[in-house]
């Protein structure tokens, strides 16, 4: 498996908990010339205030499943 690369996305002060959340929940990935049917996968978010205020880790599994 290739390393695990973290996704970091930076908001300004103007973000607000709808655009946040919309950005979540149209988070994707693909796997590319390899064969994954049936497998799960599992992605953590985890926020930042910048300020040194850290949330909990929220970890959701993925169902991958191969595309005709």
């Amino acid at each position: 498996l290739p390393a695990i690369k973290d996704l970091v996305v930076t908001f300004n002060s103007q973000a607000t908990v709808a655009a946040v959340q919309t950005l979540v929940r149209d988070i994707t990935f693909r796997v590319v010339g390899a064969t994954s049917a049936n497998s799960t996968r599992a992605i953590r978010f985890s926020l930042n205030d910048g300020d040194g205020g850290m949330s909990l880790d929220v970890q959701k599994s993925i169902n991958v499943v191969n595309l005709p």
